[in-house]
């Protein structure tokens, strides 16, 4: 946030002595003003973990300049658990991370625990393993970008049904997400079903999609289509799903 003060004040300065128009002075993007943030509250390690997720994936980055534009998105909050229990959100028992007014909130044991990107045993040269750092971005700012609000429900019921319907569309939108950046990283092109395999597996939310969905949830790509059919079949899979520690 300060980087960000100095950047405008600097800006002004210049106008004010060069006649200068304000508006022609470049302005920090969303994804600029977001690692600010990050770069103000993360150690290094965490920095450098969230900017890496971040510049890997085009679609995270217009999702977060985006988002940051319209004021959906205020920041990427970073601390340890116990830090973080100053934000006094009962979430912070719950989960590693989740939303907090508008902004994401990552605890650092959490990310820790997402830069193990090997889970499965099996192990293959030509491995692509997931950024699982890039999936849980995803889905929390698909909440961000598509925020519930209980009062336009008629029923307690009808809310819980579009709640699992948006929960659904989370994970199928980080898988999507990260797919993106593993195809990225096997020189753009499509993985082997031997790579699809390992990346699949090695996904620490890999319960959500494999998890009674089967082989028709994904397209011959990887992909999974986002469309009633598939936010349905994730549905029905979370349904008998054990609690997960992502919102």
């Amino acid at each position: 946030m300060k980087n960000i003060l100095s950047k405008l004040c600097a800006a002004i300065f210049a106008c004010l002595v060069h006649h200068a128009v304000l508006a022609d002075s470049p302005q920090p993007s969303g994804v600029d003003r977001v690692l600010d943030l990050i770069q103000s509250l993360a150690g290094p390690t965490e920095v450098r973990q969230l900017t890496d997720a971040i510049t890997a994936s085009e679609l995270l980055q217009r999702e977060i300049n985006d988002q940051v534009a319209s004021k959906r998105l205020h920041g990427i909050l970073v601390g340890p658990r116990a830090g973080l229990e100053s934000l006094r959100n009962p979430k912070i028992d719950l989960f590693g991370g989740f939303i907090h007014e508008s902004s994401v909130v990552l605890t650092k044991e959490y990310l820790k625990e997402l830069r193990n990107t090997r889970i499965y045993d099996v192990e293959y040269p030509d491995d692509i393993l997931p950024n699982n750092t890039v999936f849980v971005l995803a889905h929390l700012l698909f909440h961000t970008g598509n925020p519930l609000d209980p009062s336009q429900y008629s029923t307690p019921w009808a809310y819980s049904d579009a709640a699992m319907k948006t929960e659904a569309a989370a994970f199928i939108y980080a898988w999507n997400t990260m797919m993106q950046v593993a195809v990225r990283t096997n020189g753009n092109k499509l993985l082997s079903p031997q790579q699809f395999g390992q990346l699949l597996m090695n996904t620490r939310y890999r319960f959500a999609l494999i998890g009674g969905a089967g082989k028709e949830l994904f397209l011959p790509s990887g992909y999974i289509e986002m469309n009633e059919k598939s936010v349905q079949t994730v549905v029905a899979t979370l349904k008998g799903a054990r609690h997960a520690d992502l919102e």
